[in-house]
């Protein structure tokens, strides 16, 4: 019998089981409405399914079976009936079968049908069963047909681009367009569940969802000879990763821990569709559709989720050094550069990759968002722009805005400013500004010490400016930690070591005619944000004096420093001593050990108390 007259066959047996399903659900009407016996009617339902059974075929018999099976089995909706009269219940005992044997049950059958499809296309059709299963509500049993169902398309390469082989036979056109039509049903179901959800079955479609795209790509290359991509399908998948109505941090994480970004078809198209994706967010959906504001952040979060976590390869860097070559070495190179397709070509990449954060910048960032991509962008960003001045205004409105935002700005603005030449005339000013006691309590406090001692290493700042800093730190750190106390005096050290003129502060002789002036006080400004009315050359460092009474040695230890004859000590590493806590001044002082022998005097003593001591007491 032919492939037709089999379809023909299995059409009247799906007939012919609608027809007794429609007798049945009659039945139940019928007996409900004459007061029927609950038990009576489930059991003439399974002496009528078992008249039907012969009339239909495998794939028609185990379908609607399957799908009465899961529905709950306290419920009679589904209990089938003869047409005639009630008849006397015998007693009986109606014992229920545990959910999971119910489950056990239909993974089994689920087995049986991809067994069924995969031995002959004459089983074809129970892959529609098989896309029942794929939205069941028990997610064992959904992921069970989804990597069947996966398997099966694998097994016959169908793809969502793919086209049908040309053929002169009809009906082997007809049997391919068919099949590529249900992968499409697939690939739809499991883009849905990857739209609605964010757990271990989101995360396995989405494994599944690769394995088809990464499947397609190769069979696009074998037939192409050249680089080809699955694009169709991957930017469905990317949009359903993305969608803002819920936040995918599992999915995504999972995508990139599968190492998918290392692949470069996957790595180009990510970086091409985002920009179109946060584009078509930004469009006028906001004036058809309102969106709630949750949606925007949870937009946000999801592209930031995926994007950060890109890693450009290090020879997409611009301006990277390259070793020397000879002259056939770089036709070769050049020739090479040629051969690779234009979507993967440094140029191209380095460019959408900068259209991916110009984008992402204009939203408005969660402060956690904002304060991580600060973190991120000196060094996994501006390396791989073509134009990293792109980013002055965001970096300069960042660093404008005070407080954390600004000090986490400070790396990437002094990028600008020392690698591509940006002038930025209130650079130091709002450095000087940034510096206060709040500072040696905050996460970032290394980080931040490190650049101030870097930006000020500059041998050509004036000597009032650097005066400036340093007093002020010397003012801050009467009232920080004494961790804080440390980093400021090695900071000092440093300022007045690199600059000589700033000794006066720390050597400061008062003369005649200064002497009314220093009466009436200090005359450093502390009020004011601005190094050049601060007067800072015309005080002293007395606050030095103040700390070397500080309760913690480290403190007195690193004020005498500055006592060093002509500063012959070099200038010492902030980092290290800028990173420290009461957790870690606690910790060295009880991982200090008393000696076992431990000298009080040089003179052995005679007596307990030398002398007449009480006359000498009491005298």
């Amino acid at each position: 019998m032919g492939r037709k007259g089999k379809r023909v066959k299995a059409s009247k047996a799906a007939a012919a089981e609608a027809t007794a399903e429609a007798a049945e659900a009659k039945a139940i009407a019928a007996m409900e409405a004459e007061g029927a016996d609950k038990t009576t009617a489930k059991r003439t339902s399974e002496s009528r399914k078992g008249k039907g059974k012969g009339d239909a075929n495998q794939m028609n018999e185990d379908g609607p079976s399957t799908e009465r099976m899961f529905q709950s089995t306290g419920s009679d909706d589904d209990s089938d009936t003869e047409a005639s009269g009630p008849k006397k219940p015998k007693k009986t005992v109606s014992i229920k079968a545990p959910r999971t044997h119910m489950h056990e049950t239909t993974l089994e059958l689920i087995q049986k049908h991809e067994t069924a499809v995969m031995k002959s296309t004459a089983n074809m059709n129970q892959i529609l069963v098989l896309q029942k299963y794929v939205v069941h509500d028990h997610w064992k049993v959904a992921l069970a047909a989804m990597k069947a169902l996966s398997r099966v398309f694998l097994h016959f390469h169908v793809g969502w681009q793919l086209e049908v082989p040309p053929s002169q036979d009809e009906d082997f056109v007809k049997f391919n367009t068919w099949l590529k039509q249900q992968f499409k049903v697939f690939a739809q179901s499991l883009l849905k569940t990857i739209e609605t959800r964010d757990d271990q079955l989101a995360v396995k479609s989405v494994a599944l969802v690769m394995a088809h795209i990464l499947d397609e790509t190769d069979t696009l290359s074998a037939d192409e000879d050249t680089f080809a991509f699955a694009s169709d399908l991957f930017g469905k998948l990317l949009r359903a990763m993305l969608n803002p109505a819920i936040d995918h941090e599992t999915v995504l994480q999972a995508f990139v821990d599968a190492g998918h970004l290392q692949h470069p078809g996957v790595l180009v198209f990510t970086l091409m569709g985002l920009p179109r994706f946060m584009t078509q967010m930004k469009k006028p959906a906001s004036k058809t559709k309102k969106q709630q504001p949750t949606s925007i952040e949870y937009l946000i979060t999801n592209v930031y989720m995926l994007l950060h976590q890109i890693e450009m390869p290090p020879e997409m860097i611009v301006g990277a050094p390259q070793a020397p070559r000879q002259d056939d070495e770089d036709d070769d190179a050049d020739a090479e550069e040629q051969d690779i397709h234009p979507l993967l070509r440094k140029g191209h990449m380095r460019k959408v990759f900068s259209q991916c954060w110009m984008c992402f910048l204009e939203f408005k960032l969660p402060t956690d968002v904002f304060k991580d991509v600060l973190v991120n962008l000196d060094s996994r960003v501006i390396p791989f722009l073509p134009n990293p001045k792109l980013l002055l205004d965001f970096l300069t409105d960042s660093y404008s805005s005070g407080g954390i935002i600004a000090i986490l700005s400070l790396a990437s603005l002094f990028t600008l400013m020392h690698q591509y030449h940006l002038d930025y005339p209130h650079f130091y000013p709002r450095l000087y500004a940034l510096i206060n006691t709040d500072i040696f309590y905050s996460k970032h406090r290394s980080k931040f010490f490190q650049l101030v001692d870097f930006f000020l290493s500059s041998t050509h700042l004036t000597a009032y400016l650097a005066a400036a800093f340093a007093k002020r730190l010397a003012r801050c750190a009467l009232g920080a930690p004494p961790f804080g106390c440390v980093t400021a005096c090695y900071l000092i050290y440093n300022i007045v070591r690199r600059h000589s003129a700033c000794r006066i502060l720390v050597h400061r002789e008062l003369s005649a005619d200064s002497t009314a002036q220093m009466s009436e006080g200090d005359p450093y400004d502390a009020k004011t944000s601005d190094p050049t009315k601060c007067n800072a050359l015309e005080s002293s460092l007395w606050e030095l004096a103040v700390l070397k009474q500080h309760y913690h040695p480290e403190v007195i230890k690193a004020v005498r420093l500055l006592e060093t004859p002509a500063y012959r000590k070099p200038p010492t590493a902030v980092g290290k001593v800028s990173s420290g806590s009461y957790k870690s001044m606690v910790k060295a002082e009880l991982a200090w050990k008393l000696p076992e022998e431990l000298p009080t005097t040089f003179e052995r003593p005679t007596t307990l108390l030398a002398g007449n001591t009480c006359s000498s007491l009491w005298a």
